[in-house]
């Protein structure tokens, strides 16, 4: 070799371990950083980081590596985005808090649309003990998602105004008079109910392609648009009123989703990492899961899990 014992002007014949002794005497590993995506960055930092696991020296890199790839920011968080179950397993072996929760989000909010997780990929005996209990917490996930779905759903069914509930308190006993009162938002209630529930029999609650993302964002949405007043002319059809009472249908109607919002509110929360503009496009899973420090694989049972072995599929090479 022309640069035979490193004694040329670069270690590349070398440079796997030229960059994996840089990080055992702290100093920064020499990562390729010409191209904007940083896929030739993230080649480098993960053949480096498989190159550990294989010498059982992750402690030496761990943290550097984590390092690099944080400092990508939005890029990082696009790539895992678009391809989670190629990422998670790094993370593990990183130990990284962030990298892992963004991934488990990811394929959590992915698992029960079809085609959503690469469940085969994710369950490679290549990837070493790790695997069942990264996929444990996967399943486990889900299902609290799932569930959490169902409760909002059940909630939308039964759901009332906090201005149509009226309890007996020493001072008064709720009469005629209280409830004639709420006649306008007794009707309202009645044609969101009649909405949600041919929601739910269209299956476009969390039986939905989409596992009713699109449901749960028109209930939550700043500007509900469902149920206009353009809407309303149906039911007027059968319930016809004064101008001045259709008025007050609509007030409240609008009352009822105003407060409906805050059922589906959870579901929509968004707890991944990438920024999004004005102008993209919004995810097409929900991204509300919710991991906490004591939930990450290698923190659960107290076993160290950075030597065992893993892959990098080709189909999640960067």
């Amino acid at each position: 070799m022309s640069n035979r014992n490193g004694l040329g002007e670069s270690a590349g014949y070398n440079k796997l371990y030229d960059n994996f002794f840089r990080c055992v005497y702290n100093l920064e590993p020499n990562f390729a950083d010409d191209d904007d995506q940083a896929r030739p960055m993230i080649m480098d930092a993960t053949n480096l980081l498989q190159a550990a696991v294989w010498l059982e020296a992750v402690p030496c890199v761990r943290l550097i590596i984590e390092a690099n790839f944080l400092r990508l920011n939005q890029v990082l968080w696009k790539h895992i985005g678009d391809r989670p179950e190629g990422w998670i397993q790094v993370a593990a072996r990183l130990q990284s808090p962030l990298m892992f929760r963004e991934c488990l989000i990811h394929i959590v909010g992915k698992y029960h649309l079809e085609n959503g997780v690469d469940r085969t990929f994710l369950n490679k005996r290549d990837h070493g003990p790790v695997a069942p209990k990264i996929w444990a917490l996967i399943v486990q996930k889900a299902k609290e998602l799932k569930d959490k779905k169902l409760r909002v759903e059940r909630v939308l069914m039964e759901f009332y105004p906090d201005r149509m509930i009226h309890k007996e308190d020493p001072e008064t006993i709720p009469g005629r008079a209280i409830y004639a009162a709420d006649i306008y938002l007794w009707q309202a209630l009645v044609v969101f109910r009649q909405f949600i529930t041919s929601a739910f029999f269209s299956n476009f609650h969390h039986k939905a392609k989409d596992g009713g993302l699109s449901f749960y964002r028109t209930i939550g949405a700043a500007d509900a648009t469902y149920l206009r007043a353009e809407t309303l002319d149906k039911f007027h059809q059968s319930f016809d009123m004064s101008p001045k009472a259709k008025g007050l249908l609509i007030a409240a109607l609008e009352q009822i989703k105003a407060e409906a919002k805050n059922v589906v509110a959870e579901l929509l929360v968004d707890r991944s990492q990438l920024v999004r503009g004005p102008n993209d496009r919004p995810r097409e899973h929900l991204t509300c899961t919710e991991v906490l420090d004591d939930e990450m694989p290698w923190v659960v049972g107290g076993q160290n899990l950075v030597c065992d072995d893993f892959e990098m599929d080709d189909e999640y090479h960067y």
